[in-house]
């Protein structure tokens, strides 16, 4: 299952010191076998995937507590996205990710045994100015415990969001939804930025599954096939991603790779979160590398839809 181009890494944001990996692999236990979730983050840091995210996980201690299993050694390298925990309570969160109707693990959480202190963890926040689910907003570069932390990530929904991240001084590192079918947000901030110390981290670029398939072949928490879909559903669906089709042309890439291309390609993107891949996914998606990355023609054509979406000329 390991890929055979290794996975490559790039800087938070141009001059930043701390280095991830352009894949992202969102930990989140569920209900799936937890050893078997081990396993596939093992052969995904074989593969050269240094950075994991548990910010949307419904139980992140536990989130935590398996990357502590599948990591037992301090790992330089090593980069987690997380919730800063408030005080001592290590279950509450400002995070605006607060999952809810979530299933439960197979495995009960194991208090706040987590991942070694020296691995580095960044602090995904809400703006400064906007209180996120769970509690008050936390500053842009607070530290809230005594962990190594690096800068942190300031969550984007709204443009007043942005307005709010980029009021304070650069760096500027930034997270939000950013794929083929919803990208004018991000690229509105990076202008905005002016090519600065910015960098954005890539939230639900698949869409949701409707840009791998997944959607339509798993069930909401990805065990079992999915529930059949009403067929005005699938229609409105199928609407969206159809005209994407030119991407995957000629089989010289998947549209899953073409949605990763899509974001990573622009150099302000630090990295792109992607679900842990099923056994059969992963050289597509871990491997996207070795796929073409988009030609201009390709862009100019995504940005003029672009554009007529958001009804500018």
């Amino acid at each position: 299952m390991p890929t055979s181009v290794p996975v490559p890494r790039r800087p938070l944001f141009p001059g930043s010191e701390v280095a991830v990996s352009a894949i992202t692999l969102e930990v989140d236990p569920g209900p799936n076998d937890p050893d078997r979730l081990v396993r596939q983050l093992r052969l995904a840091r074989a593969a050269g995937v240094t950075t994991f995210d548990t910010v949307g996980a419904a139980q992140p201690g536990l989130a935590e507590t398996l990357l502590a299993r599948a990591f037992p050694r301090p790992d330089p390298e090593l980069v987690v996205l997380a919730r800063p925990p408030e005080g001592n309570d290590r279950s509450r969160t400002t995070s605006p990710f607060a999952p809810t109707g979530r299933p439960r693990s197979r495995l009960e959480p194991v208090g706040t045994n987590r991942l070694d202190p020296g691995f580095l963890r960044l602090y995904e926040t809400a703006p400064v100015g906007r209180p996120a689910a769970g509690g008050s907003a936390t500053p842009p570069g607070a530290s809230p415990d005594d962990r190594r932390t690096g800068p942190a990530v300031v969550h984007c929904a709204t443009d007043r969001d942005v307005d709010l991240a980029l009021g304070g001084p650069p760096p500027w590192l930034l997270s939000g939804t950013f794929n083929l079918l919803e990208s004018e947000l991000p690229m509105a901030a990076a202008r905005r930025a002016g090519g600065g110390a910015f960098g954005w981290v890539a939230r639900d670029v698949l869409a949701g599954g409707r840009l791998d398939g997944s959607r339509f072949a798993l069930s909401p928490f990805g065990v079992g096939p999915a529930a059949p879909l009403p067929v005005r559903e699938v229609e409105r669906e199928l609407a969206r991603i159809a005209p994407l089709g030119f991407l995957a042309w000629a089989g010289r890439r998947t549209l899953a790779q073409a949605a990763l291309h899509f974001v990573l390609d622009l150099p302000w993107v630090a990295t792109a979160c992607v679900p842990v891949p099923d056994p059969r996914r992963w050289e597509e998606l871990v491997g996207f590398s070795r796929a073409p990355a988009l030609e201009p023609a390709e862009r100019e054509v995504l940005a003029r839809r672009s554009s007529a979406r958001e009804g500018t000329p």
